[in-house]
């Protein structure tokens, strides 16, 4: 039977629909974030003028500038996105050519090697795994790096595992591909703007000569659709032209919208991770106590757990659904390597997830331990 089964049909059979499928921003619950908005039209889909987009771009300099210890040009080095997965799709189509080869990782979003194809270039699937924390082997993948491999895409903190890549690990692939003609493109939508808890790409010695940096407003702003890029100038440049050549730019709403979030960043960031960590310590926890493996990580919004089960990633996403009325996403929706393991998203209530996990932990013998 289809995973695309109706909450109608779910209710027939007396459950309750709850899916932990998608990855949704929310708007912050920022009570000071929240009155300040309301002195703004956010219905104002105008287009931002220039130098309201310029103003935006110095705001975002000057909070980078503090990361990297080093000058952000507004102009040179930063440009406002649709959003990281958008922003995927267009730098393919404006760097990279017909039967070139880009790296995309396994598991890991469709998007990168939709971008590919799109592009008319070959996906290079580099396998993430868990005896190696979910990052790449780059010995084995890049000495010597494939042959016509144009760009690499990168993801940290991870979708969908929550892994994480730290100041060592760019270090060591800037070496490895330093004298090769390779874009790394680094999307790191859940680092939080202006005070990531994680080293950014571009904080490692001559990274900006190498790698653009995907940021996203979706999290923890709630402004989904919207980001920026920055690092390689290049790629900066081509962007920015890709982007006016197609007429995206944000509107009035959004740029108040995400100058206020600034703003109020540290009260935003702080309600959103303690939010986020209460429903992932509930749902991990509650995994971890029916034998379930659940890999724990400090930013993204979702958690990564594989089932004491017996069947596929598919198959059993589809069991648990129809038993328990709670919807995941299953690993090899990421790709082969996520075979084993699913999704669970902690964008809904924490209510829906104690009643998620309460369901689950009530169908047992769906999940039998290994050789059991």
């Amino acid at each position: 039977m289809s995973m695309n089964l109706t909450e109608k049909l779910i209710k027939r059979r007396g459950l309750e629909f709850i899916d932990l499928d998608p990855i949704v921003p929310r708007t912050p619950r920022c009570e000071g974030f929240r009155e300040k908005l309301k002195e703004f039209d956010l219905s104002d889909n105008t287009p931002a003028s220039q130098q309201e987009v310029c103003n935006l771009r110095e705001v975002l300099a000057g909070i980078y500038q503090k990361i990297y210890n080093h000058k952000v040009h507004p102009d040179k080095d930063i440009v406002i996105t649709p959003g990281s997965r958008a922003t995927a799709i267009l730098i393919c189509l404006s760097m990279v050519n017909p039967g070139q080869v880009v790296a995309i990782p396994d598991p890991g979003l469709s998007t990168y090697r939709l971008a590919a194809v799109m592009a008319g270039a070959e996906p290079f699937a580099y396998p993430l795994l868990e005896k190696n924390d979910f990052l790449p082997n780059l010995s084995a993948l890049f000495e010597p790096p494939p042959q016509n491999l144009s760009l690499v895409f990168l993801n940290y903190p991870h979708c969908p595992t929550g892994a994480e890549a730290d100041s060592y690990f760019y270090r060591d692939l800037i070496n490895i591909l330093k004298y090769e003609n390779i874009l790394i493109v680094a999307d790191t939508a859940f680092t939080g703007v202006s005070e990531p808890a994680i080293d950014l790409p571009l904080q490692t010695a001559k990274a900006s000569n190498m790698i653009l940096e995907l940021h996203s407003f979706g999290f923890p702003y709630g402004l989904a659709g919207l980001g920026f890029a920055t690092g390689h100038r290049g790629a900066v440049e081509n962007l920015k032209q890709v982007t006016k050549a197609s007429g995206i730019t944000p509107n009035k709403a959004e740029i108040n919208y995400i100058l206020t979030a600034i703003e109020y960043h540290d009260d935003i960031f702080a309600e959103y991770m303690n939010r986020l960590n209460d429903r992932r310590r509930v749902l991990s926890e509650g995994l971890k106590e029916i034998g379930w493996h659940v890999r724990n990580s400090r930013l993204t919004p979702f958690i990564w757990a594989k089932a004491p089960a017996k069947s596929t990633s598919a198959g059993f996403a589809r069991k648990l659904f129809l038993k328990t009325g709670v919807r995941t996403r299953p690993g090899t929706d990421f790709g082969e390597n996520g075979e084993g393991y699913l999704r669970f998203s902690l964008t809904v209530s924490a209510e829906k997830i104690e009643k998620a996990l309460k369901n689950i932990q009530g169908k047992s013998s769906l999940y039998g331990k290994r050789g059991s």
